[in-house]
């Protein structure tokens, strides 16, 4: 069924077409004025069915840029998998909005040495306009937020080294109607790959911990026999050691990978001037 019609059913249960409720799409200049006051990127939208669709619809120019980067900066680029409806509900229960999910369609860039990752934050590493190709082949990127541990290391993220950059890129619409979809393209060092994907496997274990931990929490709120608060105490203080010595895990593959590449010495690095995007601007 097109995503432009609903069944409405009538006392006989006879089905008729019915326009579907339109929904109300944020416009790329609201996109860019949030980004520009610091806001986190968010979809134009919070309907998760339609940001499926619209993530395989950008599919199409993330390969082109794709192939601009492989040209540009001789770069491995890789297009992953669109995320699932129930990945996305997953982490939405701990953002609390389905609209700032902006990687349903993403791609990760490899690069070979310290070079090629100095020349990928020059092009990108802030938000604004960056333009990449030249000529009839060029094509200008709406980059609405830029995550650049490469120079700036995260406490949320102990050790990673990587430019996350989210994107909005330029999408026409079964209707007809002009719109953008958010994706997500990573950069970092390809040494770092295998280390990056065991590392993130520890993530997630980390993370299911963290539900656990909590789950021990809301029982020793609502437990009125002391005993059993007493037990809850001991398994939730176990549950929270499990938790830091998995993120302590991941933070010490992270930062022996770096050290090994030397990655550490892009700390502090600053951008080229004159490759970066122009810097947004609020518009009224």
């Amino acid at each position: 069924m097109s995503s432009s019609v609903r069944l409405a059913f009538s006392a006989d249960s006879a089905a008729v077409a019915a326009p579907a409720p339109a929904i109300k799409r944020r416009s790329l200049t609201e996109a860019f004025n949030a980004a520009a006051a610091g806001a986190p990127p968010r979809q134009p939208h919070a309907n998760g069915e339609l940001l499926i669709t619209e993530a395989f619809i950008a599919q199409e120019s993330l390969e082109k840029i794709g192939k601009l980067l492989r040209t540009e900066m001789k770069g491995q680029f890789e297009i992953g998998p669109a995320k699932d409806l129930g990945r996305a509900m997953a982490k939405t229960k701990e953002k609390g909005d389905l609209a700032l999910n902006c990687d349903f369609s993403r791609a990760r860039v490899l690069l070979k040495d310290l070079n090629q990752i100095k020349k990928a934050i020059d092009i990108f590493g802030r938000p604004g306009e960056a333009t990449l190709g030249k000529g009839a082949d060029a094509m200008t990127l709406n980059i609405l937020d830029v995550d650049n541990t490469f120079s700036k290391p995260s406490a949320k993220k102990p050790g990673l080294c990587n430019l996350d950059v989210k994107i909005a890129l330029p999408i026409t619409l079964d209707t007809g109607e002009e719109s953008y979809h958010i994706c997500e393209v990573q950069f970092l060092h390809k040494g770092t790959k295998a280390v990056y994907e065991k590392s993130h496997k520890v993530y997630e274990e980390a993370r299911s911990e963290l539900i656990r931990r909590q789950y021990f929490e809301n029982a020793m709120d609502m437990a009125g026999c002391p005993e059993t608060v007493r037990n809850l105490e001991k398994k939730w203080h176990a549950s929270d050691k499990k938790y830091n010595d998995l993120m302590q895990k991941r933070g010490d593959l992270n930062t022996e990978i770096a050290a090994k590449l030397g990655l550490d010495t892009l700390r502090g690095y600053q951008p080229c001037e004159s490759r970066m995007p122009k810097s947004l601007q609020c518009s009224m």
